[in-house]
């Protein structure tokens, strides 16, 4: 019973992590992309991401960002239990890797209720709820980016390009931090996506 329950979790945090992974960035994508075709003149240079929260299309944007947020927690354990059985003398590195990463989603998750909520409730404390959940969420995707790509640099089960993506985006994620620049919110958060969305294809054709 015991190597049949070892083996069921290996099986959920291995191959069905990578598969909500790239659920939850899909439904990411779909959330944003229709906010910005329901939202007139919306423009990536000069308009923030938090902007489509409040535009016509704010119920798609804001729950994009919860479901996905939740449906994504599945693929940081997976790849912490990857890096785990790779690397167990990092062990209290990688539980700061899986807590911090989780912190992220979950912080990315009160980003749209927060949103959600000050379109039912027109409050300035509830909106700026959101502000400080954001940094929360860049501060920690930035953290748990430097520490996956520590590891996925001497890897032999993840190729290294996967560490220098991850690398980047942590720069972005500091960058955009620094600068408060729209554009560069948009290009952080999206080539994060685009990174998860490729990492989580290898891992299900490598069936990590």
């Amino acid at each position: 019973m015991l190597l049949i329950l070892m083996s069921t979790h290996e099986l959920y945090y291995k191959t069905i992590g990578a598969f909500f992974g790239l659920s939850a960035l899909i439904i990411r994508i779909c959330g944003d992309f229709t906010a910005i075709y329901l939202y007139p003149g919306y423009d990536p240079i000069v308009d923030m991401i938090s902007f489509l929260g409040s535009g016509p299309g704010h119920v798609f944007f804001n729950l994009g960002l919860m479901f996905s947020a939740i449906v994504i927690m599945p693929f940081y354990i997976s790849i912490a239990y990857i890096l785990e059985n790779e690397f167990q003398e990092n062990t209290k590195l990688i539980h700061s890797y899986k807590v911090i990463s989780l912190l992220s989603a979950f912080s990315v998750f009160l980003i749209g209720f927060f949103l959600a909520l000050s379109n039912i409730i027109p409050n300035r404390l509830i909106y700026d709820l959101h502000a400080f959940f954001a940094i929360i969420a860049f501060f920690s995707g930035a953290y748990s980016n430097i520490v996956a790509g520590s590891l996925m640099e001497k890897s032999t089960r993840f190729p290294k390009i996967f560490a220098y993506m991850a690398y980047a985006v942590a720069l972005l994620s500091i960058l955009f931090l620094v600068t408060w620049n729209a554009l560069i919110e948009w290009i952080s958060t999206y080539f994060m996506i685009i990174t998860q969305m490729i990492l989580s294809v290898y891992m299900i054709i490598k069936k990590m």
